[in-house]
């Protein structure tokens, strides 16, 4: 059984202050590395690399785009070859210099906008978990650019 983490409709944009208070009760229920998890804003393979004391990489797993110029992509965060996290994330890129960056897909897509430089804005949409799993769904928009991603971890590797 699924259950939500947030209320019908209400979505949670960060501010400079931090975390805001709908952020908060949204991820209540979670853990304290669920919650730094579920609230990372930037590079979550920094974060992970931290609490796993190893590297983590990215293993492309799909990606295509579409006559449209969107990005669908799929791939997993991967630290020793184990599987730590895995992504689903539909791109809108209107900014050319960026496309050589997601089409080798050997970047996570936060590392994309660190090496250029851009500042996204970040809204947590919702948050899931299960009895295995713990997932989040977000989006980083900037001009030109959108990111509407989903990440799920196992709740065994975050307790």
């Amino acid at each position: 059984m699924r259950r939500k983490g947030r209320q019908q409709n209400r979505r949670a944009i960060v501010s400079d202050a931090g975390l805001a208070p709908t952020v908060l009760a949204m991820v209540a229920q979670f853990t304290p590395i669920q919650r730094v998890l579920l609230c990372q804003q930037g590079t979550l393979q920094a974060t992970l690399s931290a609490y796993l004391g190893r590297p983590v990489g990215v293993e492309l797993k799909k990606q295509e785009k579409s006559a449209d110029g969107r990005w669908k992509r799929t791939v997993n965060l991967v630290a020793d070859g184990k599987v730590v996290c895995w992504a689903y994330s539909t791109l809108v890129v209107d900014i050319a210099a960026l496309w050589p960056d997601i089409e080798r897909g050997e970047l996570g897509i936060g590392r994309i906008l660190e090496k250029w430089r851009i500042k996204a804005e970040w809204e947590l949409r919702d948050v899931e978990q299960d009895d295995r799993t713990f997932s989040r769904r977000y989006t980083l928009k900037a001009p030109k650019l959108r990111y509407d991603i989903q990440e799920t971890f196992e709740k065994a590797m975050f307790r």
